[in-house]
C-alpha cells in the first residue's frame, strides 16, 4: 500500500465515520488570509485540532473570531492529504456565550469610532426637518433600495433621491460603501445621505 492509498482509506474512514458534527471549542491561533479563507486551532483543557473554514463559509459569519473565543462548530472532520494530517473543515460557527459574534462586531466597530473621535456629540449635525436631495448608498438591484423608494415617495414624495450603488454584503462591501461615501461627499446639495442594507 503507498502512503497516498493509506491516507486516502484513513480519509474515507473518518469522513464515514464521524460525518457532520457540532464541537465545542477555543479559537487559537486565528489567522484570516486574503482569500477569504480562515485558518485557526480549536482547542480545550486536553486537547486541539486544526480547522479551515473556507470563504464560502466565513462570508455568512457577521464578525470573525478572535483567539480565546469559545464556539461551537458545525464541522466535519477529514484527512488533509498533502500533510496527513486530521483537519476540521468548519462550516458555520456559533458563539457560546451571551456575547454574539454579531454583538462583538458592532463592539469594534463602536470602539474604533470612538477612538477617531466620530461619536463626539460636539461633530453631530442636525438632520434637515425637510431634505431637498437624499443620497443613497446601497446595492442597486437589493430590497433596501424598494423599501427607500416605497417610504420616501409616502412620507415626503418631492424629495429627489440619488443613487450611488455599492455593494453592501460580503468582503469587498467595506471598499464599495466608502468609494461610495467618497462621490456623495463631492456631490453638491445632497442634504443627507442614507446607507442602506435590505
Amino acid at each position: 500500500m503507498t502512503i497516498t492509498q493509506l491516507v486516502v482509506v484513513l480519509r474515507t474512514a473518518v469522513e464515514s465515520a464521524i460525518g457532520q458534527v457540532w464541537i465545542k471549542g477555543e479559537v487559537t491561533s486565528f489567522k484570516a488570509y486574503g482569500s477569504g479563507h480562515w485558518y485557526f486551532t480549536l482547542r480545550d483543557a486536553e486537547s486541539a485540532i486544526r480547522c479551515v473554514m473556507w470563504k464560502t463559509y466565513t462570508a455568512k459569519v457577521v464578525a470573525a473570531p478572535v483567539d480565546g473565543t469559545e464556539v461551537y462548530a458545525l464541522a466535519t472532520p477529514t484527512v488533509w492529504q498533502e500533510r496527513g494530517e486530521l483537519r476540521v473543515g468548519v462550516q458555520v460557527m456559533l458563539p457560546t456565550s451571551g456575547i454574539g459574534l454579531q454583538q462583538l462586531a458592532r463592539e469594534r466597530v463602536r470602539a474604533a469610532l470612538e477612538k477617531d473621535g466620530l461619536l463626539d456629540p460636539a461633530r453631530k449635525r442636525p438632520l434637515p426637518p425637510f431634505p431637498r436631495a437624499i443620497a443613497l448608498v446601497t446595492s442597486a438591484d437589493g430590497a433596501a433600495l424598494r423599501d427607500i423608494i416605497t417610504v420616501t415617495r409616502k412620507r415626503w414624495p418631492a424629495v429627489a433621491l440619488y443613487l450611488f450603488p455599492a455593494k453592501v454584503q460580503g468582503e469587498e462591501a467595506p471598499g464599495s460603501i466608502a468609494t461610495a461615501l467618497g462621490q456623495v461627499n463631492r456631490w453638491e446639495g445632497i442634504d443627507l445621505c442614507i446607507v442602506g442594507r435590505g
